[in-house]
């Protein structure tokens, strides 16, 4: 396994596991991320590479940011090999579609720093591929 960025690794004593508040939050957690994983690998049949990178990049600035900081420039965690992979694209067209995203004015990029211009608009351009498959 390989972390994405700086991890944190919490050890949780067995006892605390057994407190209901506890238990309840790291299986709400759990199942959010699960179901977020799901719902993204269903889309992706239905995405073009641009879309499936954007949601790749609006992912990471959530999960590298706390609520309400996310949308400012940030280090891409994965390189375009790691991103392909993961999307099921060749690393060149991994970079077509930032390249695509960048003349578009989604996004500007300075090596890994990304910015995201207009995250709202991208979810939204991000999400048509699902709209369209209902």
């Amino acid at each position: 396994m390989a972390a994405l960025d700086e991890a944190w690794l919490c050890r949780i004593p067995l006892r605390l596991l057994k407190e209901d508040a506890l238990s309840s939050r790291l299986a709400a957690l759990t199942s959010a991320r699960l179901r977020d994983q799901y719902d993204f690998q269903g889309f992706w049949g239905h995405a073009n590479r641009e879309q499936r990178v954007a949601a790749v990049l609006l992912t990471a600035s959530v999960r590298l940011y706390p609520p309400g900081h996310h949308g400012g420039p940030f280090k891409l965690p994965i390189t375009n090999k790691d991103m392909g992979s993961y999307l099921g694209l060749r690393p060149e067209s991994v970079s077509r579609a930032l390249g695509r995203l960048e003349a578009d004015g989604w996004i500007e990029r300075r090596g890994r720093r990304i910015t995201l211009n207009d995250a709202g608009g991208m979810r939204r351009f991000a999400d048509e591929s699902r709209r369209a498959q209902l």
